[in-house]
């Protein structure tokens, strides 16, 4: 503190160097005295250094803690040095705490999350592999909020988890539908094979190559198995050789002859997956069932004339003389008729009537009186 000495506090009878001494040895000695009566103590804090954990984070948020040093003497006592670092301590946990919360950061952690992702990079046709995908709990950290965090990392899953399938993934083409028809080619010589319908339902074959690939694999395997299922469910048919019959008709009215008929099959009508006798046994039946009746609708009756031998006179003889008689003779079976017996007969009258007269006075001779008929 401040202590002033008024002047001729001291004095010396023999010099004025010793009257100066003498004053400034009182000086010292009445100044100190004056400090130490009226004089304070100050005790100066100590220096501190320190960390502070941020603690105004919005929930979720994760504190940074932040260093904080405090010089020396930044509090001050006259009572004590204990009493000056106890209001050191004081301010400096509260400007520690505040300086974290002002200056330190709130860390905010994406969550975990796990799911399925599908490559989406094949070519035209293609359908990709699908895996899991799993995102450690922090692998986004944010400073402004637990949504920025939880955003940015749902980002993050997705991008990486896309990524992931696309890099490691697989794309299977899936083979088209095919269908077409097969012959069976397993038959017996002379007989027919069937062809026989196959198909495939698409995706019978997956490739991870490429569509042609699949659909080259389906057709090569399509081609073999349509030809075994061709074999094994198609049938081998026989058909019939041509067969023949002769009929009779035998339903004529009584004097009709009835017309032989011949009743055929044709190659081909009947067929067997059997044998080839099976299919000429069925062509043979059908000859034999039928033919009476074809014979009976299609063929004809012959009526043939009985015998007739009408008599006949002769016109031509002289005067004086008898005319004799001719008999005129139409043998059985010279006419025929498809009608009737009765027509048939009636063509044998034709002829004696149209020729009889002529025939007697051809062949006739006439009597002389007297002679008699022989």
């Amino acid at each position: 503190m401040s202590y002033s000495q008024a002047f001729g506090a001291s004095n010396s009878t023999i010099s004025q160097a010793d009257a100066d001494a003498k004053g400034l040895a009182k000086f010292n000695a009445d100044g100190q005295s004056n400090a130490n009566a009226n004089g304070i103590c100050t005790f100066y804090s100590v220096a501190r250094s320190g960390s502070f954990t941020k603690n105004n984070c919005a929930s979720g948020g994760t504190a940074s803690s932040v260093s904080y040093s405090q010089a020396a003497g930044v509090s001050t006592s006259t009572i004590s040095q204990a009493d000056a670092d106890s209001k050191g301590l004081t301010k400096f946990n509260t400007d520690g705490q505040a300086n974290a919360n002002a200056n330190g950061i709130c860390t905010f952690y994406s969550p975990a999350q796990s799911g399925n992702f599908t490559k989406n990079d094949c070519a035209p046709g293609g359908a990709g592999s699908t895996i899991s995908f799993s995102q450690a709990a922090g692998a986004v950290t944010s400073n402004s909020s637990q949504a920025d965090a939880d955003y940015r990392g749902n980002i993050k899953f997705n991008q990486d988890g896309q990524y992931q399938v696309n890099t490691t993934g697989a794309c299977y083409f899936r083979s088209k539908a095919i269908s077409g028809s097969f012959v069976k080619n397993n038959c017996p010589a002379g007989s027919s094979p069937s062809t026989v319908p196959y198909y495939f339902n698409d995706g019978v074959i997956y490739s991870s190559i490429s569509q042609a690939d699949a659909d080259n694999q389906a057709q090569a395997l399509f081609n073999s198995q349509g030809q075994a299922y061709a074999n094994s469910n198609g049938t081998c048919t026989y058909y019939n050789a041509a067969k023949s019959g002769q009929f009779t008709k035998n339903n004529c009215a009584a004097g009709g002859t009835g017309s032989t008929v011949t009743y055929t099959v044709a190659a081909g009508t009947y067929s067997s997956t059997t044998s080839q006798a099976a299919a000429d046994a069925l062509a043979q039946s059908a000859v034999n069932n039928n033919g009476q009746a074809y014979a009976n609708s299609n063929g004809v009756c012959v009526f043939y004339n009985v015998m007739i031998n009408p008599k006949f006179y002769k016109t031509d003889c002289p005067a004086g003389t008898t005319n004799p008689y001719v008999y005129y003779y139409v043998y059985a079976g010279t006419y025929q008729s498809t009608i009737s017996q009765a027509d048939a007969d009636n063509k044998a009258w034709i002829e004696a009537n149209t020729y009889g007269p002529a025939y007697a006075n051809e062949t006739g001779r006439c009597l002389n009186p007297g002679e008699l008929e022989e």
